[in-house]
């Protein structure tokens, strides 16, 4: 084909794309919104906010910080509805995902509840993910004028793109396709927040039977709550934030008439929340869920990303929260552990490594993260693959790969509800006492970690949503809490620790064959090879997993000289049973090197 036909076919696909007027996008237009309201709001019901302990503690010592560690996903959605029903004043919710299915509608409920009783509510949510369908969100968007909606970034004047909208989106809006709010934050009255990784679906609160995330949040009192507004309001006020009412396809199914018994709850919603339901109303969720108390903190600071992280500045991109976390990194001495559902490369965390490492030359590093079996992304998986030597030889990391049916099971899932008969008080006295029958859980859900942690010299702590990877490095937009508290370090220390024990994760090391001129060859070729972003195909690879022998104790790490008396290799995919999985995971590995950055 010669230059006239592509350049014929590019100038009709401009076209097709020019005429269906998809090339702008909707900003932001409070006046639209609010115009498909009558001009006197409801009166509130007359219903009252339950009383909160943290709230309260909140009120008491509003220069104090305050965490509780949420490390499970039922306590997750048990105190997100406790707080929801405390709130008096506002509720402002910032997340990735929302995707309809039990817990959202019941959270939704809850948020519809709370503005019926006068409270504001605000909803932000990233566009790239659908909700639900446009006559669901018409009801979403006009169910309480005290409720409000929006997406954040849209790509179109559609909730739902049609194909040639998609197709423009590939080819015109590539850039802002590819830049996307990350942040994750739930604000109650301006007192109390939650930030961590969890977005709004099942999976992130146990309520899923296939796979579940192990995630982990952070309930905070305090100054720190100051920045998470500020942060909430520069997102919802730019000009990307967007109310559903101003989508096309919503707008066709409007107007809709207020109905002060509508409800998005199906039958069945609430069945599995039984417990936390009931519990929800408690002042004092510590005092039937021990988990929950209050950790009295040292320092801490609430550090994002603005919205205009996307826009150049003469100095570089206005990555805030990025340099934030180098400068915290940079302060070991001794000891980094990471935990993150992603290990991908990047240059210039190598930069930062050799750095800190010159400094002091013994510093170890940990990474916690997913094996293939685990992971919820096998193409992401496969980039990482890729890059395995780089990371375990060139950076010196010891790589802990997480299991998707860990021994500890209990302590992921202790709340799942088809799994055990006991109360949440009798789970913690067996878990205490060690003899608690794990083998029921034997064929629970998948655990995939989605926790996005550090831990610096048993003196930092940061949690949030950065996954430390390029994506969140340099294409979202992200959100997490610094701790300077060496007790609640010690904590986040221990919980890493148990996960990376042998019997919930696997451990890289080198390959143990015998240095030959035939394997350092292949070595040599294979390095080349690697070097590739793409035809990434010699067979080499230098790393595989292990796992402790049995009657063996495990080693500090894997360069000690009796690691392989100690560790048997299972392989590189242990417990991948479908080729498939395994073959997308080499594809990339081979082909994908190119998307790293993207990753």
């Amino acid at each position: 084909m010669n230059a006239s036909f592509w350049k014929i076919l590019t100038i009709s696909v401009s076209l097709i794309i020019g005429s269906t007027g998809c090339v702008r996008v909707p900003h932001k237009n409070p006046a639209q919104h609010f115009s498909y309201f009558p001009a006197t709001s409801p009166q509130p019901n007359g219903r009252t906010a339950i009383p909160s302990a943290y709230l309260e503690l909140a009120d008491e010592q509003p220069e104090d910080h305050h965490l509780t560690l949420l490390e499970v996903g039922d306590d997750a959605l048990l105190t997100r509805i406790h707080l929801i029903r405390a709130a008096t004043e506002s509720i402002d919710i910032q997340t990735f995902i929302w995707k309809e299915d039990e817990v959202t509608r019941v959270i939704y409920q809850e948020l519809l509840e709370a503005a019926r009783r006068g409270v504001i509510v605000r909803v932000l949510v990233d566009a790239l993910n659908p909700i639900s369908g446009n006559t669901r969100l018409a009801q979403m968007a006009v169910a309480h004028p005290n409720l409000e909606f929006s997406v954040f970034r849209p790509l179109s004047y559609y909730t739902e793109p049609g194909t040639i909208n998609k197709l423009e989106n590939l080819i015109m809006k590539m850039r802002r396709l590819n830049r996307r709010m990350h942040n994750k934050l739930l604000l109650v009255d301006d007192k109390v927040g939650i930030i961590g990784g969890r977005n709004y679906e099942n999976k992130y609160f146990d309520r899923n039977p296939v796979m579940i995330f192990k995630d982990r949040d952070i309930l905070a009192t305090g100054p720190t709550t100051f920045h998470m507004n500020e942060m909430f309001e520069a997102f919802w006020k730019h000009k990307d934030s967007v109310y559903l009412t101003q989508f096309k396809d919503v707008q066709s199914r409007l107007p809709l008439e207020l109905d002060e018994e509508f409800s998005l709850l199906q039958a069945g919603d609430r069945d599995s929340m039984q417990e936390v339901l009931a519990l929800a109303n408690e002042q004092d969720l510590s005092l039937h869920r021990p988990a929950l108390a209050v950790n009295p903190i040292e320092h801490m600071g609430f550090f994002w990303d603005p919205p205009g992280k996307f826009k150049r500045r003469k100095d570089g991109y206005n990555n805030h929260y990025g340099d934030i976390i180098s400068k915290v990194l940079e302060t070991a001495n001794q000891q980094i552990i990471l935990q993150s559902p992603y290990l991908i490369y990047q240059r210039k965390s190598k930069h930062l490594v050799y750095e800190i490492r010159e400094k002091h030359p013994h510093l170890e590093i940990w990474f916690s993260s997913n094996s293939l079996a685990a992971a919820d992304h096998d193409i992401v998986y496969g980039v990482s693959f890729k890059d395995r030597k780089k990371l375990y030889k060139g950076l010196g990391l010891e790589i802990f790969e997480f299991k998707p049916y860990p021994e500890d099971l209990l302590h992921y899932v202790p709340y799942y509800p088809s799994q055990s008969g006991l109360t949440p008080l009798e789970i913690e006295k067996e878990l205490q006492s060690g003899e608690f029958p794990t083998k029921l859980f034997t064929y629970g859900p998948k655990v995939t970690i989605h926790a996005k942690t550090f831990v610096v010299d048993d003196k930092f702590t940061q949690i949030g949503s950065h996954n430390f990877d390029p994506r969140s490095a340099s294409l979202n937009t992200e959100c997490g809490l610094v701790i300077e508290d060496e007790a609640f370090t010690k904590i986040i220390k221990s919980h890493i620790l148990r996960d990376i024990s042998g019997g919930n994760s696997w451990v890289v090391a080198k390959k143990n064959k015998k240095e030959s001129l035939r394997s350092k060859t292949s070595g040599f070729i294979g390095s080349i090879s690697n070097f590739l972003p793409v035809f990434d195909i010699w067979p080499y690879t230098y790393t595989s997993n292990f796992e402790l022998k049995p009657g063996f104790a495990p080693l500090p790490n894997t360069r000690h000289p009796d690691f392989y008396k100690h560790y048997r290799d299972v392989g590189q995919f242990p417990m991948v049973e479908k080729a498939r999985e395994r073959g997308r995971a080499k594809l990339m590995k081979g082909f994908g090197g190119w998307t790293s950055p993207f990753m």
